[in-house]
């Protein structure tokens, strides 16, 4: 589904990727980690196109993402949770909705809203309330579920579940893993190493600065040392 090749990448003359490289497939859910300023973020952005490309390639489907804009991403099938915002504070839940699949073609409101309440049955008694009097876990919710009413088929998730108490956290989660196992889907899905994540990952990449440390199936990093010796290096 996704492949990057020897990916070098940044933001203007700024390098913040140095040869990533990097497969996500059908039916796959995908852990990336890693400490702060390691380049997660920067590589979910240049998968969408927010940042900038310098060497190497991206491609999804086969089709090379170099040529496309941010503005395509939804329509190739590829959607994007923010870790913050990712929706309208000042319209009511179901205008929020209503702006995530405007450039839907063919879709019945109510029935992409009753597909979301299924995960999120909160959000069905919030339609009309006004998205920044919403709770913060709330409002995540209603950012997670704008993205999954889009139905990509890949989906770019960048720590969705931070800042929420852990059991709306691993919901959020599960939910995610869920829709990729039932709907044969795929997410890359940058998060903290808890082991509740890395028992729903297939595999993970590890980044720091800017480079890929450590890769391979998920069960190979539930030891807990081994996981700080990757975020600090070795002392």
């Amino acid at each position: 589904m996704l492949e990057l090749n020897s990916v070098k990448a940044g933001y203007g003359k700024m390098v913040v990727l140095e040869d990533i490289s990097l497969h996500c497939g059908d039916n796959e859910v995908v852990l990336v980690f890693g400490p702060n300023g390691a380049g997660k973020t920067t590589m979910l952005q240049t998968i969408y196109r927010f940042a900038d490309l310098h060497q190497g390639a991206i491609r999804y489907n086969g089709e090379d993402l170099a040529k496309y804009y941010p503005h395509d991403m939804l329509s190739l099938g590829i959607g994007y949770m923010w870790q913050r915002g990712g929706f309208f504070p000042s319209m009511t839940v179901r205008d929020n909705f209503r702006m995530a699949l405007r450039s839907l073609k063919d879709y019945d409101l109510s029935d992409k809203l009753e597909q979301t309440f299924r995960f999120f049955p909160r959000l069905q008694q919030k339609l009309e309330q006004t998205a920044i009097t919403l709770s913060g876990g709330e409002k995540k919710m209603l950012a997670v579920a704008c993205v999954l009413a889009q139905d990509p088929n890949l989906l770019l998730v960048d720590e969705v579940s931070e800042d929420l108490q852990p059991q709306l956290r691993d919901s959020v989660i599960d939910i995610i893993a869920n829709l990729v196992r039932e709907k044969k889907k795929a997410a890359i899905l940058v998060e903290e190493p808890t082991e509740k994540v890395l028992q729903i990952a297939d595999r993970v990449y590890c980044l720091r600065d800017g480079k890929i440390v450590a890769e391979g199936p998920a069960k190979d990093f539930l030891n807990k040392a081994d996981l700080e010796e990757l975020y600090f290096g070795k002392a």
